[in-house]
């Protein structure tokens, strides 16, 4: 993610798209290609499919990187091990595309998903992490109360890229610097207030929000996104699951399903789905 523009961002694209489809498919899991008014995205069912709620993930990538067919085979396994339907989001990208294309895209897959099929799971890994979390700050009517639970995977929640962990990890943290960073922002929002929830969800008021899950690293410039995220959940009375790895690299979800890391936090996502989708108990 360094450094692009121009020609090069089509070369990064390619090479983004080419290494997020090395890995295989999940053999339990069909791929059906979904195309309706506001998104595109790819439907992800798989064979031990048991959950009534679908996770609706939107792709990292800066905002301007990745789309659903290079992250169906990480969320082909999500799915898999998390027994759930996987709506794998193909939101528009910056710079061609700028804020609130994809924002609001990413809304209309969950008010189709909510309004088709019921509850569901919002989900994102980086700056999709940021996007799942602006969806959730913005929901209303059915798709509010269909809205089950956030999961946010090595989350950038902060546009103004101010937290302190982006100096203290920005020479380990390989994939994404704070000079990343503000050039992401500038080709997804120019000019734009950083201080909108919209853009900055982590500056939202989440009180009343479901359950959220974040997993960050220690070692991430992305780290204290997360932090103060969980600090302000914790305040507003939300139930947080809040994981820090040991030094792994920003957005580790991502870098193949048999990583044992990557295991282990595909069991989480399991045992959290599987908590926040169970109906609740009958009243005696």
């Amino acid at each position: 993610m360094k450094s692009i523009a121009g020609s090069v961002l089509l070369s990064r694209r390619t090479e983004i798209e080419t290494a997020m489809v090395s890995e295989p498919l999940n053999p339990s899991v069909t791929l059906t290609r979904v195309r309706e008014p506001g998104f595109e995205g790819i439907l992800i069912d798989s064979d031990n499919y048991t959950q009534t709620t679908t996770l609706i993930h939107m792709h990292g990538g800066g905002f301007r990187l990745g789309s659903a067919a290079a992250w169906a085979p990480f969320l082909s396994h999500v799915a898999a091990h998390t027994k759930t339907r996987v709506l794998d989001v193909d939101y528009p990208l910056a710079p061609e595309y700028p804020f609130p294309a994809a924002l609001e895209a990413c809304r209309s897959a969950a008010e189709w998903v909510a309004d088709t099929t019921g509850g569901f799971v919002l989900s994102g890994d980086s700056a999709g992490a940021g996007l799942a979390a602006a969806v959730a700050l913005s929901l209303g009517g059915v798709a509010r109360s269909c809205h089950q639970a956030t999961v946010l995977l090595s989350p950038w929640l902060d546009l103004r890229v101010v937290n302190g962990s982006f100096d203290e990890c920005g020479r380990t943290d390989a994939l994404f610097s704070a000079e990343d960073a503000r050039e992401a922002t500038a080709s997804y929002c120019p000019g734009g207030d950083l201080t909108d929830p919209l853009l900055s969800p982590g500056l939202g008021d989440w009180t009343g929000q479901p359950p959220v899950l974040i997993e960050t690293s220690s070692s991430e410039v992305l780290r204290d996104d997360a932090r103060n995220l969980a600090a302000q959940l914790i305040a507003s009375g939300v139930t947080v699951w809040f994981r820090e790895v040991v030094d792994q690299p920003h957005d580790w979800h991502i870098t193949g399903s048999s990583v044992g890391v990557v295991q282990t936090s595909l069991g989480v996502m399991r045992e959290f789905i599987c908590m926040t989708s169970a109906p609740p108990p009958v009243q005696v």
